[in-house]
């Protein structure tokens, strides 16, 4: 939720930029792992594909 308040908004809502989940680590010192990277661009995605999906 907290990334996703981030988000850029265009026409279109978009994916989460990386830029943004490496300032969040930073802002909460945090260390994400790889395969943690991977798992938040695979929801990022099936987020964006739901909020495209018709109505």
């Amino acid at each position: 939720m907290q990334l996703n308040r981030k988000r850029q908004n265009g026409m279109a809502v978009n994916p989460i930029a990386s830029t943004e989940i490496l300032a969040w680590q930073a802002r909460h010192r945090l260390a994400v792992e790889p395969f943690e990277h991977q798992l938040l661009d695979s929801l990022d995605a099936l987020f964006l594909s739901h909020q495209h999906a018709p109505a």
